[in-house]
């Protein structure tokens, strides 16, 4: 290779240089990379591209020297002893200008040389990604998430109360036929532990303990991790939704016990997180049982007036049926003119037996017989007019039916009665239920003090990791695979 070649080759090493900064220049894989794309077309370039590869001395310098003794094996020995003499970057860019000249010439020894060259330059820069893809990407992320578990994450302690909600039996507080009237008497299943379990979940509730335990800041907290920490400028469905990740309520569907567990970077949090959960879940279940006995306070209150107004009613017309007919009771009063009838009767039948007796004696006109026909004649108009007095319907004032009025009338009045002394009964305990606690959360077990962290649970989270990468890694081998034989 002439100097004109020599300097052209230089002079684009140095524009190449130029187009790079300082941090690709300094980089021996960017630069390797290059020289695999100029090993075709501009070999002589690419050589003195890896004379930079070899100079920075770097992981790639030995591989480097080594294609580089290979090359220089196939020159001249006059172009060894130039190499001696002159100066030695002068005898490099001579041996890679002999080599251009040999790769132009195209002689199978050269060719040969030249297919080394390029498979170790392959190599060379795909060994990080390449030579060990299991350890890229199994080993590799697994580790870091070894290391981020056992030794960066914050511990998390929980603590653990179980509750229930219990109530009296509503149909002990109303008389029965109010209790049938109003529906009550009938105990939920479980409405009220799936009550309880969304007021836990409330923004209501969330909002009020952070007022009183500062829960934002405690989640948020420099203390902990970036990765298990809330972050300080989260919006509230951000931290609604933190909060719902460590609360846990679950209900059991047969015994409708309530279990509540929350988390907390100290256990003295997480327990004082729970008391808190648990006091404020009873005065919202006290609330409601109190607010439904007032509402049925306020029912049987509407209900008594009506019975009221009812019994005050029939009295009315009972009064004023009285009064119109001057009796204070129909009832005594026909059984008395049936007793007047039934005594005329009575008479007059002894008055025949008399008559009979006599005339059996006596002429009809004699005084004796003549007087009891006439005391019988007048007995049996008196007992006419008692009779019609209990049937005659003809001038209204009928003691039958006087006495039928009276009757429906004295019903309703003791109908009326019976109902309002219910009524009244109902009233009273209406009104002592509504003072006391319709509805209990009865505390089954206490708000526990964690000594132990409970998250992160590391054995489970690295097995867990651990299995993810590998099927992952299966996966893509498989694609892989089938990618390449497609491609042949």
């Amino acid at each position: 290779m002439n100097t004109n070649d020599r300097k052209q080759i230089e002079k684009e090493f140095l524009e190449l240089k130029a187009s790079m900064n300082e941090q690709q220049w300094n980089d021996a894989q960017h630069l390797l990379k290059l020289a695999n794309d100029y090993e075709d077309n501009h070999p002589a370039l690419s050589l003195r591209i890896l004379q930079r590869v070899k100079n920075l001395n770097n992981k790639y310098a030995k591989s480097v020297e080594r294609r580089l003794e290979k090359v220089n094996n196939g020159n001249s020995s006059a172009n060894k002893q130039n190499i001696k003499e002159g100066d030695s970057n002068k005898a490099i860019m001579s041996d890679r200008a002999e080599g251009s000249f040999k790769f132009q010439n195209k002689s199978s020894e050269t060719k040969q040389q030249a297919s080394s060259d390029k498979s170790i330059i392959r190599i060379l820069l795909g060994m990080e990604l390449h030579k060990k893809p299991f350890f890229m990407i199994v080993l590799l992320p697994w580790l870091v998430f070894f290391i981020y578990q056992t030794i960066i994450a914050s511990p998390r302690y929980v603590s653990e109360s179980q509750i229930i909600v219990e109530q009296p039996d509503s149909m002990a507080t109303m008389d029965t036929g109010m209790a049938l009237l109003s529906g009550l008497g009938v105990k939920p299943t479980g409405t009220d532990a799936e009550l309880v379990k969304a007021f836990i979940y409330s923004a209501d509730l969330i909002n009020y303990l952070d007022e009183q335990l500062d829960l934002k800041k405690h989640y948020s907290s420099s203390d902990a991790d970036y990765i298990s920490r809330l972050s300080r400028d989260s919006s509230k469905e951000s931290f609604y939704a933190y909060f719902e990740n460590h609360v846990e309520v679950n209900v059991d569907q047969k015994s409708q016990v309530i279990s509540v567990k929350s988390q907390g970077f100290t256990p003295e949090f997480a327990q004082a997180l729970n008391k808190l959960i648990v006091e404020r879940a009873e005065w919202y279940i006290n609330q409601i049982g109190n607010k439904l006995a007032k509402e049925q306070l306020k029912f049987i209150q509407n209900e008594h007036a009506l019975v009221e107004e009812r019994i005050r009613s029939t009295k009315k017309q009972l009064l004023e049926f009285q009064n119109k007919y001057g009796l204070l009771d129909p009832e005594a009063e026909g059984m008395a003119i049936q007793k007047i009838a039934y005594s005329i009767e009575s008479l007059i039948a002894q008055r025949q037996a008399e008559l009979k007796a006599l005339k059996g004696v006596m002429s009809d006109t004699a005084p004796q017989v003549t007087s009891i026909v006439n005391e019988i004649n007048a007995l049996e108009e008196q007992l006419k007019s008692e009779r019609s007095r209990l049937t005659d319907s003809e001038s209204g004032q009928s003691v039958s039916e006087i006495l039928s009025k009276f009757v429906d009338f004295k019903v309703d009045m003791e109908l009326a009665l019976k109902a309002y002394a219910s009524s009244q009964i109902s009233l009273e305990k209406s009104r002592v239920e509504a003072y006391r606690q319709i509805k209990y959360l009865v505390v089954v077990e206490s708000p526990t003090l964690a000594e132990e962290k409970t998250y992160p649970k590391v054995l489970y989270n690295l097995a867990l990791l651990a299995v993810v990468l590998l099927m992952l890694f299966g996966i893509g081998k498989i694609i892989y695979s089938t990618i390449h034989e497609i491609s042949k």
